[in-house]
């Protein structure tokens, strides 16, 4: 089955997890879509827009291997900071399964360059634990996050899950908060110059500003077999998070800290989608934390086989999902 054969770290298991993303990925590299602006302001993403890339298969070229990379970085770190085997694909691979679930995720996005900076993020702060310079962590951490906003406006709040995160890691040093939001700030002083610059600064302020509006509107696919796959997937999370909370106490220091971190980002990342998405591909945010959280819920599943053939379920009805849409779509 799927979870055994990937918890391991051969090479084979390396290649089949990028053959089994590839396979994944396949229709809309033959079917490429002409990418447009996001609906909202995306400086980050205009500035990949204009780059002279007239093939549009290249793009979905990229967006794999972005989200490839991003895999084997959220992997690593779930390996090295004891979240998971000191041998395993198994982390790769689930972030895989959920980065590529629906066709909309499956195309270059602002929100596969924002899981590749969440798993960057992650990396720098799960140091915190272990390493003294908690103002420089924090102060990087902060940064990415602001990166972060100028590909998705409402990922700003995430800066409330860094400030959760600090307090997990027992950082009572001021000065690291302070960091936070000067680091947090930096990104928008270069965004405030850009725009006036091209003296368009009111105007493109006082949109970046109506984009932090609350709305709450539950985005859900068209089709009836996109929102099995949702709901599906809606509970494997719902299911991992609740189990990762109860057990907390009963990890290590060092382990706790960093599943209520991951808890943290996922919190704030479900805030988001409920009051500020706009679309369904924004649903593979939770790719990166959901795939770590996973990871660990399956070191510790009682009902193996159920597990086994729930996900074995879900990567069939995500491989149809796929190749139903694109063939109907072309």
């Amino acid at each position: 089955m799927l979870l055994r054969y990937f918890n391991f770290s051969y090479p084979s298991r390396l290649v089949s997890v990028l053959l089994l993303a590839a396979f994944l990925w396949l229709p809309p590299l033959i079917m490429p879509v002409t990418l447009s602006n996001p609906q909202w302001i995306s400086p980050l993403f205009e500035l990949y827009l204009s780059l002279p890339i007239h093939a549009m298969w290249v793009n979905v070229a990229i967006a794999f291997l972005i989200n490839s990379i991003t895999a084997l970085t959220v992997n690593s770190l779930a390996v090295h900071f004891g979240l998971s085997k000191t041998s395993s694909y198994l982390t790769a691979f689930l972030y895989l399964l959920f980065s590529s679930a629906f066709p909309e995720t499956t195309q270059m996005s602002p929100f596969l360059l924002i899981n590749f900076f969440l798993s960057i993020y992650l990396l720098n702060v799960f140091r915190l634990s272990s390493d003294k310079n908690d103002i420089l962590l924090s102060f990087n951490g902060a940064f990415i996050i602001g990166l972060t906003t100028l590909l998705f406006p409402p990922m700003a709040f995430l800066l409330i899950a860094h400030f959760l995160i600090l307090r997990f890691n027992r950082v009572n040093n001021i000065r690291a908060y302070f960091g936070a939001v000067i680091g947090w700030l930096l990104p928008f002083v270069y965004l405030f110059t850009y725009y006036f610059w091209k003296d368009s600064a009111r105007v493109m302020w006082s949109i970046y500003l109506d984009s932090f509006k609350l709305r709450f509107a539950l985005i859900y696919p068209d089709d009836v077999l996109s929102d099995i796959l949702l709901g599906v997937m809606a509970v494997f999370i719902v299911a991992a998070g609740w189990r990762e909370y109860l057990n907390l106490y009963r990890r290590k220091i060092s382990k706790r800290r960093n599943i209520g971190s991951i808890l943290a980002l996922l919190f704030v990342l479900a805030f988001i989608y409920l009051f500020y998405a706009t679309e369904t591909e924004l649903f593979v945010l939770f790719s990166v934390p959901v795939a770590i959280i996973l990871n660990d819920y399956f070191r510790f599943v009682k009902r193996m086989k159920l597990a086994e053939i729930a996900i074995l379920v879900l990567f069939f009805i995500t491989m149809f999902n796929q190749y139903f849409y694109w063939y109907y779509a072309s």
